[in-house]
Order: C-alpha cells, then sequence, then structure tokens
C-alpha cells in the first residue's frame, strides 16, 4: 500500500465528511422531483402491497412479541397468520421483505404507524448512504486516494440500479454486502481474522438468499482472480488448502443462519416458480443492445440492466481496456461482467435458472465504480498517445450512441453526450498541473455530480419517463392499505363475536392485494413472492384468472367457491352490483373508498348465510382418483357435496359420494368478428382489440363461464410487431367486463397456465351474449373456447354438512375448537393444507390429510370431541439444529486461538506439568447450575424446544464431568487403602445427612398412602441403598459404588489397563443400551422382558456401575496418562462432539418418542475432551481462592437446589404467578441455595478454626 494513498487520523474524518455532504447534496437534488409532486417512496404495485405493507406487519409482530416477553415472560413467536392471504407462514412469507434485513428491527422505535412512511423513506436513504460507506471501505483496504474513492462512491451509490432498485427496498441491500464480504476475502488471503467474510455472508444470506445466492457466485469468481493476482501460478496443494479456507468459512456462515435460510429455500423448491420453464435465445434482441450502449449514460437497456454510470466510467473502461501491461486481473474481471450482461445466458444462471433477468448488475456497478477509482490516477498522468487514443475512442462512442439510438432515447440522449464530451474535454485537454489544483477537482466532481442528477431526473420526472408517478402520494400509502381498502367496510362486522371466522372478497378495480394483514381481517388476496404450492394447485383446476403463481386475488366471484372458503362478505363497486355472486343480498356497509385521491370510488359490502364456517364434517367424501376425471365446472360442484381426499386408508364408516351435476354447456354461434379470422385450431388476430361476438341462450338465476382451454399464441410471422409476452382478453357478458391476463413462455413470470374461465356475472335473466376482445394481434391457438352455465340455488353451502366447528379460537400458531358427531367423520378445516401443522384430538396426535386440493381433513371419532392444530414452520427445527452447529464451528474458531495456542520449535508440554487446575473449578460451578437446569428447566415457558435441547444434551454433560474430576482427582489415593477408606467415608457421610435433610421431601414424594407401613419402609430402603434416597442424591450413591469398584480393580485385583478399559467400555454401552436405547429391543421378547426386571428393582443403569464406574474410571486413567497427554484442540473436539449428541438426542428421539434421555453413545467422548480442554486452560493465582470458594459452592448448590425448591412451593411466594414464571423460578431456587451455601461455608470454616483453637 503506497504511503501517500492512505486515510488516516483527520484525512479519514474530512473523507467521511465530504462524502456526507456530496450524498445529501446529490439525494436532495436527485430526489427533489418527489418534494415536488408530493411523492414518498412507496411505490404503488409492489412497495405498496408488499414492501411497505410488510414492514407495518413486522412492526406490530416485533412489538407483540416484546409485549409477551416482558409482559406475560414467556417467548411467544408467531410463525402462521390467517390475515395473510388465506392464511400463510410468516417466517418463508415476509422472509426477504423485511425479516432478514436488520434495518427494519428499529421500526419498533417509530412511536406509531402514521410516521412508519417516514421510516420507510429514512430507510431507503439510509441504505444508499451505507452502499456508498461500504464501497468506500473497499477502497480505502485497498489504498486509493480519497478524492478517487468519492468520485468512484457517488458513482456507485447514485447509479441507474439505485434509482430504479429502491422501489425494492432489499433490492439495495447487496450493495451494503458485497464490498465488505470481498475485504472479507483479501483478509483472509493476508491471514488477517475471518469474521467479516463470515458475518457479512451470513447476513447477507438471511438478508435475501436470492441475492445471497449471487453472491456466493461472485465471491467464488473474485476468489479465484485474486489468488491468481497473489500467487501468479496453480499448484495443487495450495488450492485446495485456500478451497477448504474458504468453503470451512462459508458453511459456518450458512449454517449459522439455517434456522431462516433452510426453511425459506424449502418453501421456494416446492412453489410452482421453482420449476417454471421459460423460453431462451442465445442473443438479446437487438433493441437492447441499442439501448445498452447509451445506457452508461442515461439509464437502462432493459432486462433490469440498469447501468448509468457517467461518462467518468467511459473513460476509465477505455483507458483500462487500452492498458494492456497493467491490470490484468481488472480487465478480466470487466470483459467477463460485460459478457455476463451482453448475454443472456448470464441473466439465467445469476437468477437461478428461472428466467433471463439480469438482477446481478449493482456487481456491476461495483466493478465500474472501482475501475474509475483504480484508473483516475492514470487518466491524470496520460501521455498525448493516450489522450489522442481516449478521444478518437469516446468520438466514436458518441457517433455510435446518434447512429443506433431510438428517437425515444435521442430525446435525453444528447444532453448527456454534452455532458460526457465536456467531462472528456477537462480530462485530455488540461494539463497535468492544473488537474491537481482543488478548482480542477471541484468542476470535475461538479461535472460528475450533475450527469448522475441528469439521468435521474430523466428516469423520475414527469416530463420524462415520468417514473414518480408510480409512486404512492405522501401520507397516502397508509390509508390505501386501512381506510381507502375495501375490507375497512367490513371490518366491524366481521369482528361481530361469532364462534367462528369468515372471509370478504372484493371485485372493485382499485383493491390493493394483502390489506387483510393491516385490517385484522381474514381475506383470499395475496401477493408475496413465495406461496403456498397448494392453494396455487387449486386456482389451476378452477381455472382462476391468475397471472402468477405467488399472486392470487379471490375467487372470482364464483358462488360455489366463495361458499366453500367461507367469504362471508363481498364488496364491489356501487356502479356494478351485477359483480357480485348470488346470495350476498344483505347490505352491510358502503362508503367512498380513497376519497379525494386517484383511486377514489364508491363501494358497497354484502354479506351472505349460505357459506360454509372455517370447520365442518360429513360422512361423504369424494375420492381423488373420482375428482380427477371431472370438468371444472363439475368439480366446483362437487367441492359441496363431498369432501375431496385420497381413498386409501379411509374407516367404512364413510361414504363414497355420487355427485349431482346442474351445469350446462351453452351452445354457441359466432354472430361477429371483426379485426380477426378463423384459422386451424385458433383465431388470428390481425388488429389490435379485434373482437368476437358469440350468441347463445343462457339460463336464467345463474352464472355464465367463458372458458378457454389449451390457449396458446403465436406472434405474427413476417410482421414488424415482436411477439408479446404478456397478453390480455376481454370478456364483457351484459354490464360485467372482465380480462384475463396470460402470459407466454417468453414472460418472466410464465407458469405454463394455459385454462381459463371466466364468471360474467350471476342473473336472475337469461343472457344471451358474450364479447371477446383480444388487445394484442398475434395468433390464439386453443382445443377449446366454449360458454357454460350454473344454476344458482339456496343451500347449495350447507347441504352435505353435518355438523360445523364451534367455539372456534385462533391464537399463536394454533387453532382450537369442539364439535360433536353421532358417528365417525372426516371434519374439513378451510385452511390452507401444509406439512407445519398437527392436529390433536382430545390431545392425542391424529394424521392430517389433504382435502379439497388446497386445505386439510382430520378424522374425528363418535363423540364429543376438542380439535387442536398446532403450527411450526418447516424445517425450522431442523434449521436450528443447523444454526447451532453453525454458531458453535464459529465459536470453535474465535476458541482455539486462545485456548489452544500453537507450540512451534519448543518442548512438548504435558498434562502432568499442569500445577493448578482453578478453570475446572470454575466449571464445576457452572455444571451445578447445568443439574439444577435438568430438574427445574429455566427456559421451559420460554421456549420449550429450546429448552428440551439444552436440558437433554448440554445439561447432561455436568454429571459425567464430575465423576471425571472424581476419578483424575482420586488417582493417587486409590494405592493407598487408608486415604481410600476416609474418602468413601466422607462421601457416605455427606449421603446420609442429606438423605435426612430430605426427610420430608422424600415422604411426600414416595410415601404412598395405599402401600401398607412395611411396602413404605421397604421402598424407602431399597430407593436408599439401590437407587438413591431423592432425586439426585443418587449421585454420592453412584460416587461411593464407583470408588470401591475402581479402588478393587486396582489395587486389589491388579487389572492392566486393558481390562479396565475393556470393563468400562463394556459396562457403559450396556448401560446406554439398558437406558436410551431400551425401546430398540422392544421386539426382543427376552431382552425387553430382561430390561424391565432389571428396571423394576434398580430403576435405570445410570447408578454407580453402568454410569459413574465408566466415568470415575476414565478420570483415573486420565490422572495415570497425564505425563502422556499432550496439548491439543481438545476445545474444538468438545464442540464437534456436543454437535453430533445434539444430532444423536434427536435420532433417538425421533425412533422412539421419548424426550428425556440420561446417557447417549457419544457422551464419554464429549466429557473427556471437555474435561482436557479445562484441564489445559491457566489461570492466575489471584484466582486461587475464588476458585475454591466456587468449588465449594457448586457442591452444595448440587445438593441445595431441590430442598430449596421444595420448601419454595410450600410458601405464600409460590402462589404468585411470576414465581412460576420458569426463568424466575429458577433464578430464585438457584440464588437461594448459593446463599444458603455461603452460610454453610461460614459455618464451616468457623467450625475449622474452633477445632484449631482447641
Amino acid at each position: 500500500m503506497k504511503k501517500g494513498f492512505s486515510i488516516n487520523g483527520k484525512g479519514r474524518k474530512w473523507y467521511f465528511f465530504a462524502y456526507t455532504l456530496c450524498f445529501a447534496v446529490m439525494a436532495a437534488a436527485i430526489f427533489s422531483v418527489f418534494l415536488l409532486y408530493k411523492k414518498s417512496f412507496v411505490w404503488v404495485p409492489d412497495g405498496l402491497q408488499q414492501h411497505f405493507n410488510a414492514l407495518l406487519y413486522y412492526r406490530r409482530w416485533l412489538l407483540d412479541i416484546i409485549h409477551t416477553l416482558t409482559a406475560e415472560h414467556r417467548l411467544e413467536i408467531p410463525l402462521w397468520d390467517l390475515s395473510i392471504g388465506m392464511g400463510s407462514d410468516i417466517l418463508t412469507t415476509l422472509h426477504y421483505y423485511v425479516i432478514g434485513d436488520p434495518l427494519n428491527l428499529l421500526s419498533v422505535f417509530v412511536p406509531g404507524e402514521q410516521y412508519m412512511e417516514g421510516f420507510y423513506c429514512g430507510l431507503v436513504l439510509f441504505r444508499l448512504y451505507l452502499a456508498g460507506l461500504s464501497f468506500s471501505a473497499y477502497c480505502r483496504y485497498h489504498g486509493q486516494e480519497p478524492y478517487c474513492m468519492l468520485l468512484g462512491t457517488l458513482v456507485y451509490t447514485f447509479c441507474s440500479w439505485s434509482i430504479v432498485a429502491m422501489r425494492h427496498p432489499y433490492f439495495l441491500n447487496p450493495m451494503i454486502y458485497l464490498p465488505l464480504i470481498l475485504i472479507g476475502v483479501d483478509k483472509i488471503y493476508k491471514k488477517e481474522k475471518p469474521w467479516l467474510y463470515i458475518g457479512m455472508l451470513a447476513v447477507s444470506t438471511v438478508s435475501s438468499f436470492y441475492f445471497a445466492y449471487m453472491i456466493c457466485i461472485f465471491v467464488v469468481g473474485y476468489a479465484l482472480l485474486r489468488y491468481l493476482m497473489i500467487f501468479r501460478k496453480i499448484e495443487l496443494k495450495n488450492v485446495l488448502k485456500w478451497v477448504g479456507k474458504f468453503v470451512g468459512y462459508s458453511l459456518a456462515a450458512l449454517a449459522s443462519v439455517s434456522v431462516i435460510l433452510l426453511p425459506v429455500v424449502m418453501m421456494t423448491l416446492s412453489t410452482g416458480r421453482a420449476g417454471a420453464e421459460h423460453d431462451f435465445s442465445i442473443l438479446y434482441p437487438f433493441s437492447y443492445y441499442r439501448k445498452f450502449l447509451s445506457g452508461f449514460l442515461i439509464g437502462g437497456a432493459g432486462y433490469w440492466s440498469e447501468l448509468g454510470y457517467t461518462g467518468l466510467i467511459l473513460v476509465a473502461a477505455i483507458f483500462l481496456l487500452s492498458n494492456r501491461r497493467k491490470y490484468t486481473g481488472l480487465r478480466i474481471a470487466f470483459v467477463f461482467m460485460t459478457l455476463l450482461l451482453l448475454l443472456p445466458y448470464g441473466g439465467l444462471v445469476l437468477n437461478g435458472g428461472g428466467y433471463v433477468i439480469n438482477r446481478f448488475v449493482w456487481a456491476y456497478s461495483m466493478l465500474v465504480s472501482f475501475i474509475a477509482v483504480k484508473m483516475y490516477p492514470q487518466i491524470m498522468e496520460m501521455q498525448k498517445k493516450k489522450r489522442v487514443e481516449l478521444l478518437v475512442a469516446g468520438g466514436l462512442y458518441m457517433f455510435l450512441c446518434l447512429v443506433i439510438c431510438t428517437k425515444s432515447q435521442k430525446r435525453y440522449l444528447v444532453a448527456a453526450l454534452v455532458m460526457f464530451a465536456v467531462l472528456l474535454g477537462l480530462i485530455i485537454g488540461t494539463r497535468k498541473k492544473t488537474k491537481e489544483k482543488a478548482l480542477y477537482k471541484g468542476v470535475l466532481l461538479a461535472v460528475v455530480m450533475v450527469e448522475l442528477v441528469y439521468q435521474g431526473w430523466v428516469k423520475y420526472a414527469p416530463w420524462a419517463e415520468g417514473y414518480v408517478e408510480e409512486f404512492a402520494d405522501r401520507g397516502e400509502a397508509y390509508h390505501m392499505l386501512t381506510d381507502d381498502a375495501a375490507g375497512s367496510l367490513v371490518k366491524n362486522a366481521a369482528k361481530d363475536g361469532s364462534d367462528t371466522v369468515w372471509r370478504y372478497e372484493s371485485l372493485q378495480a382499485e383493491e390493493w392485494k394483502n390489506t387483510a394483514m393491516q385490517l385484522g381481517l381474514y381475506g383470499v388476496s395475496y401477493y408475496f413472492s413465495l406461496a403456498n404450492p397448494y392453494i396455487n394447485e387449486f386456482q389451476r383446476e378452477m381455472y382462476l384468472n391468475q397471472t402468477r403463481d405467488f399472486c392470487y386475488s379471490g375467487l372470482d366471484g364464483r358462488t360455489l367457491l366463495d361458499r366453500l372458503a367461507g367469504v362471508k362478505y363481498f364488496v364491489v363497486p356501487e356502479e356494478n352490483r351485477g359483480l357480485l355472486p348470488y346470495g350476498y343480498d344483505t347490505l352491510i356497509n358502503r362508503g367512498t373508498l380513497g376519497k379525494g385521491s386517484r383511486y377514489e370510488v364508491a363501494a358497497a359490502a354484502y354479506e351472505s348465510d349460505d357459506v360454509l364456517p372455517l370447520g365442518f364434517a360429513s360422512d361423504t367424501y369424494i375420492s381423488r382418483e373420482q375428482y380427477g376425471k371431472m370438468t371444472v365446472t363439475e368439480k366446483q360442484q362437487a367441492l359441496l357435496q363431498g369432501i375431496v381426499v385420497e381413498d386409501g386408508g379411509l374407516p367404512e364408516s364413510l361414504t363414497l359420494a355420487d355427485p349431482v351435476f346442474t351445469d350446462e354447456n351453452l351452445p354457441c354461434e359466432v354472430t361477429e368478428i371483426k379485426g380477426a379470422r378463423w384459422v386451424e385450431g385458433g383465431i388470428a388476430v390481425e388488429e389490435e382489440n379485434a373482437r368476437v361476438t358469440m350468441k347463445f341462450h343462457g339460463l336464467p338465476e345463474s352464472e355464465t363461464y367463458f372458458i378457454f382451454e389449451g390457449l396458446d399464441y403465436k406472434g405474427n410471422e413476417g410482421l414488424k410487431k415482436k411477439p408479446q409476452s404478456r397478453l390480455h382478453i376481454q370478456v364483457t357478458c351484459g354490464a360485467v367486463s372482465k380480462k384475463i391476463t396470460f402470459l407466454t413462455d417468453e414472460n418472466n413470470f410464465y407458469s405454463g397456465v394455459t385454462d381459463f374461465l371466466i364468471n360474467t356475472g350471476y342473473r336472475e335473466e337469461a343472457p344471451e351474449e358474450i364479447t371477446v376482445e383480444f388487445q394484442e394481434t398475434g395468433t390464439y391457438y386453443f382445443e377449446e373456447m366454449r360458454v357454460a352455465a350454473q344454476p344458482m340455488e339456496a343451500g347449495q353451502a350447507g347441504a352435505f354438512v353435518q355438523e360445523t366447528l364451534e367455539a372456534v379460537s385462533i391464537g399463536t400458531n394454533e387453532v382450537t375448537g369442539e364439535i360433536s358427531v353421532d358417528k365417525e367423520k372426516l371434519l374439513c378445516l378451510t385452511l390452507p393444507y401444509s406439512t407445519g401443522w398437527d392436529a390433536y384430538v382430545d390431545g392425542e396426535e391424529t394424521e392430517i390429510l389433504q382435502a379439497d386440493t388446497m386445505f386439510m381433513a382430520i378424522l374425528v371419532p363418535e363423540g364429543s370431541h376438542e380439535i387442536r392444530l398446532t403450527y411450526g414452520t418447516p424445517y425450522l427445527k431442523a434449521g436450528g439444529a443447523l444454526s447451532l452447529i453453525g454458531l458453535g464451528s464459529i465459536g470453535c474458531m474465535a476458541a482455539v486461538p486462545v485456548l489452544c495456542k500453537k507450540v512451534r520449535k519448543k518442548k512438548p508440554v504435558y498434562l502432568s506439568g499442569k500445577k493448578e487446575y482453578r478453570a475446572i473449578d470454575f466449571a464445576k460451578f457452572i455444571a451445578a447450575f447445568l443439574v439444577a437446569a435438568i430438574h427445574i428447566p429455566p427456559l421451559e415457558d420460554c421456549s420449550p424446544w429450546l429448552s428440551h435441547e439444552v436440558q437433554q444434551v448440554i445439561c447432561r454433560m455436568a454429571v459425567p464431568f464430575f465423576f471425571l474430576c472424581t476419578g483424575f482427582f482420586l488417582g493417587g489415593k486409590l494405592c493407598d487403602r487408608e486415604r481410600t477408606k476416609r474418602y468413601l467415608f466422607h462421601i457416605l457421610k455427606m449421603y446420609l445427612f442429606w438423605t435426612l435433610c430430605y426427610c420430608l421431601p422424600m415422604i411426600e414424594r414416595f410415601w404412598k398412602g395405599d402401600r401398607t407401613f412395611t411396602e413404605n419402609a421397604g421402598e424407602m430402603l431399597r430407593r436408599f441403598f439401590l437407587i438413591g434416597s431423592y432425586i439426585q442424591l443418587w449421585y454420592l450413591l453412584a460416587t461411593a459404588v464407583a470408588a470401591v469398584l475402581l479402588y478393587v480393580c486396582v489395587s486389589v485385583l491388579k487389572w492392566r489397563d486393558r481390562t479396565l478399559i475393556a470393563a468400562v467400555v463394556f459396562l457403559y454401552v450396556i448401560g446406554v443400551l439398558g437406558n436410551s436405547y431400551r425401546h430398540a429391543f422392544d421386539g426382543v421378547p427376552a431382552v425387553a422382558a430382561g430390561i424391565k426386571f432389571y428396571q423394576a428393582g434398580v430403576l435405570t443403569t445410570r447408578n454407580g456401575i453402568f454410569f459413574g464406574f465408566p466415568f470415575v474410571a476414565a478420570g483415573y486413567l486420565l490422572w495415570k496418562y497425564r505425563g502422556k497427554i499432550r496439548q491439543h484442540s481438545y476445545g474444538v473436539w468438545t464442540t464437534v462432539c456436543l454437535a453430533a449428541m445434539f444430532g444423536e438426542e434427536y435420532l433417538v428421539r425421533k425412533a422412539w418418542g421419548e424426550g428425556s434421555h440420561d446417557m447417549y453413545l457419544l457422551t464419554p467422548a464429549a466429557a473427556v475432551c471437555l474435561f482436557l480442554a479445562l484441564a489445559w486452560i491457566s489461570l492466575p493465582e489471584r484466582t486461587d481462592s475464588a476458585a475454591k470458594l466456587l468449588r465449594r459452592l457448586s457442591t452444595y448448590l448440587f445438593l441445595l437446589h431441590m430442598l430449596v425448591n421444595f420448601w419454595l412451593k410450600k410458601t405464600l411466594l409460590w402462589q404468585q404467578a411470576w414465581v412460576k414464571y420458569s426463568p424466575v423460578h429458577y433464578g430464585i431456587v438457584t440464588g437461594v441455595s448459593i446463599l444458603l451455601g455461603l452460610v454453610f461455608c461460614l459455618v464451616q470454616d468457623r467450625w475449622k478454626r474452633l477445632n484449631r483453637v482447641k
């Protein structure tokens, strides 16, 4: 790094000030359009319905979690909400909109929802500001000059990508993350700490796995390029070494955030969006390349290739390409990245293979901005020859732009080319000495800033592209989602206190999706990037007119479908009541939505009583095979005559339905065709808005349907117009007019939908004519185009419903209700089917069946029952386990340099050289807390799942650790009979003393009123001699037994170490098989009977023989061979063993269902590694007194905590609810135990001093 290029001290502060000032000026200039036209940064098409909507919801979601935690003292995280679409998972739905972005956490500090629009806009600007700082950090790390950095940073921050991507705020986040991740890559190559790389890769992944996928690809390319630049040659051994490092760090980062990443990835793979096939060509259309050339100056070229880099980038790129001797790495990167933008294959691969789109251009922006920073000093010093080359190249570029650009581009391009010419003249026509002056630098900076402002105005200003018109008016966004939403007309009626829940639908033109989230209602519209695939499957079966798999807008007002889905309320414009389905006769409210705005509409809300509740029971079902053979109109009728399920394994009490269909296909006659002609298999549309008029004899009191099946499209060959990717077909019947939106395989969101059914409305009179208008030219092919009628009648909804779910309650991650049935039946729940649901009938888990394609059903036996459904995000627990492993591995990386320092060229250090073990004393104190946590789980009321995992793995390490300590420090005494006797006598005295202390708890727990005195006394003696007199006192008995056995084996029988090890392994394996793995022998009667007989007498293998002896003996062997035990990475191996133990516990629990286990096969390895890791830690001598005190307190905490717990429950304090909250309960018990332990220590020390005096 050149000394003159560093930014230190005052220079750094001045750069920060200069960047902040320039950012403020640029932001004010570019976004002044929003101020002038009173607009916010909330983009109406997506920003309103998705981003701003999600941020409002996320704030409430966070505040609810905080309130529950602080006010009710429990951790409760909502994972599912019926108000999101028809019911959706919160984590996977809102992941990269709000949940993954750390900046959105600041929303909890916003005082009210009325301020959220300002917060939203402020975050957009803050993200841009951070992107600039991040890029500056990268440049600074690579030793660039402050002025060059400032130029490049402004280009990077305000390029055309930023101007356009602000409509999707999280699109700006990768601009923050990528420069920091690349700094992390460079730090790793310099053998510096990898924390920046790991941390930022983890943050970028949890923020958006979509952009993280691109980032990972760029990181691989960058790491490869940097390797070649640093090492200059490829050596397989060296390559594998660095690959191993980067793979290890990357896996640790990805694993650490798997708790969110895994559920989202699995949800993505399950949707239709992941597997859609699209049309793909080798090259882009010529128009793309025409726009691409001028795009460097005025922005986008299409396909999200948003460039807009000013003339400075052009000059730098030309200079880079003309310099063949230096900057090879930069030149390769520039050429390669440019090719990715010029060939569709680049956009396809970097978009995950879904479709062609260049949403990676933000990375290109970083590259070209850094090229400008890197080239600027060279450009300022270039010789005359280079100036001529630059002038020729710049002139040629301007000529090509004017020749091949379109007329619409030329309107704005001329001014941009003039500014480019000015900048070119400043660079070429100014002498070197002048360029060093502040005035020149200020002028050049001003030109670059003006260029950036100009391209921003071209994009936003109404007199140009008018992009600002697509944004919501200032203060309007929140009201559009609440007061001005159609749901506001039914809000009061929908919360009438009934014992079930209802949905609402709206067909008014400007109804925004997802508004139910803000109103606290239940709707049938949804628009987020990931959606439940079963809902999409249902939409396709019903030929619903949905353009995208992840977006749905109700059920097309079809009466039968609305009845099934529990749509009780319907909102339509006052001017078009013909959109209202049959049966919605009761007017409940009317009003003007969006009053005074461009979206103003008068609307009315109606109610129907002929709809199904959330849960209903029936003994009639329709087999999936039977259902699959029906037509679309027959399917929707069948749904109200039986519950559609797979017929395998259903009880005989259920009846297979024989549906009755009343729909009719209506013979049609084409009476007029204008601007089109018939061709084989379809119709050729030669003029825009061509019309086909069809006459038919409709049915009265019916819904009339227009149906397309197998629709396909081919563009007009030989005509100038290019094939369309998005087609619109307007279907009109009377006063009702609806539009079919058909996507071809050239559309990014194409998903293979070719069947459409348009409901033209219910009429009491018979309709006679339908007009079909094709708005785009081309040839439309179809298998069938027909008109059908569906007669309507009252009572259709409840014809096959026999009982309903009553007292329905929707809580956090659960739905409950009650039902009584006269025989075994199917209970259908109109909640979207998901593998995250578990169902319970009277507390017993039951299987959930997929019903009616997108809903759920369970079998309910005869009688009255309580129904409970609980929800957990699929793969959340597996992701949580991976996150623990990832965090553990990161912890090991941090701990290894501290705990396991490498000793080079020094005499080996062995454990026998250790003179103190104070760390073990400290660890004993912590282990005592872990033992207390087994008996009084502190996390039980916060997170039962986490509490279980900690209790069954982490806490189960404490007792083996105590046994190892006993064996290790007992080692030298085993050769001395008298010392061994004294130790055993001490342990037995303690056991007897504490047994007497626990007399009352023992009597309450084990003395049973239905047994005689003799039987109770026998039970007490059995426990005293064979099991352990009270819960944790078994440890003292086991220690005594283990010490006796070890003394006999070592000092009496004189066993060799091999024999002792074999006995230890044999006994421990027998103990494990008889404990955690005992159910593996349920199919072997003889073994199962033996285990049962043993348990009847001794209760468990967790005792002195099978548990205590193996660990005490292991401790003794560690003591004996301490002269051969060298310092090693025991901390790392401890973490690895613990991670494997989590896996073992999970497999055991899944295999046999029990939630509590004492012994695992991996426990010895983990315990030994933990003991050795602690044994090698050296603490200063000043901690000696503290270590001794904590060692004594650990004993008293171990022995006292259950006694304190017993008496706590006898006091009046236990009647207080806050005391029973598990963390408080645990804290009181352990705190009082430690205080009593201190008293015992003081009394004991006082007694010893008195004895010494005597």
